[in-house]
């Protein structure tokens, strides 16, 4: 993933919660944890992620601007 995708967030405890689409705002290469992304519609709301919390968005959920697949 790159700075300015969109993405969604997975397998993490904020997941369960928040279904909305994300973009990714920085990448700490060297950190525990690799994106730093926000949700579209909150850009000043951060959130640090893993790399296997992050996926890219499958057809359909950019469109609708949140998850719609697990």
């Amino acid at each position: 993933m790159n700075i300015g995708s969109n993405c969604i967030l997975t397998n993490c405890d904020l997941a369960k919660t928040m279904r909305k689409l994300c973009k990714v705002v920085a990448i700490n290469e060297n950190g525990y944890y690799k994106y730093i992304i926000a949700p579209h519609d909150e850009p000043k709301f951060l959130i640090s992620a893993l790399e296997s919390s992050v996926r890219p968005p499958k057809s359909g959920e950019v469109k609708a601007m949140a998850r719609l697949f697990d």
